[in-house]
């Protein structure tokens, strides 16, 4: 089909694998995501020998590899992203392909969904907050429509945080974990570290 592959890692030390409940000798000593520096060994070293056998680059991200991937996509080294995280389109993927189980292919094009729903793109990161993200759950989980209201009729930025800043929980995080703001999400989205290789 004419199509180069690009894999792009999440870095390991974000990584957070469960411990298997089957008991199944090769995984008895799988690190728990406390030990993420022990987890290299059992996956991501046998994952990058296999891509190289197959003649596939690899890129291991600072932070998220969905940021990587998106922002080489909109600078044009890349034609698409293949993603189960609509994440993507807040780090500014023009296009992904994102399929879930055995639900079918779907493409989604970020100027279209901006269009669509009237957004700007610092919109659409506000929509994500409130409706929660890979990095937070947001008090409107979904209920996208009335997100959407809220950041289209907030006075300014400022006044979304000083509204919600306090409702804001990492999605891991313990409830004793300070919540990030609005400020270090937008922060996140618009300029994540990525591997300028």
């Amino acid at each position: 089909h004419d199509i180069t592959p690009v894999f792009y890692f999440d870095p390991m030390n974000t990584n957070e694998y469960e411990r298997a409940d089957a008991s199944i000798p090769f995984l008895e000593n799988l690190p728990t995501h406390s030990n993420c520096d022990k987890q290299f060994q059992y996956l991501q070293r046998p994952t990058e020998l296999l891509l190289k056998y197959l003649d596939i680059s690899y890129s291991e991200a600072p932070q998220y590899a969905e940021a990587d991937a998106s922002i080489d996509a909109r600078d044009g080294k890349i034609d698409i992203v293949v993603s189960r995280d609509y994440d993507t389109l807040l780090f500014s993927a023009p296009t992904i392909l994102r399929k879930i189980y055995d639900n079918p292919w779907e493409k989604i094009s970020l100027r279209k969904t901006l269009q669509r729903n009237n957004l700007t793109m610092p919109q659409l990161i506000d929509v994500a907050i409130l409706t929660g993200t890979q990095l937070v759950c947001g008090p409107y989980d979904s209920h996208i429509e009335e997100a959407i209201e809220e950041v289209k009729t907030a006075d300014s930025p400022e006044s979304l945080k000083s509204s919600w800043n306090d409702y804001l929980r990492h999605s891991t995080a313990r409830i004793q974990t300070d919540a990030p703001t609005f400020k270090q999400l937008r922060q996140t989205y618009t300029s994540p570290p990525v591997n300028p290789e």
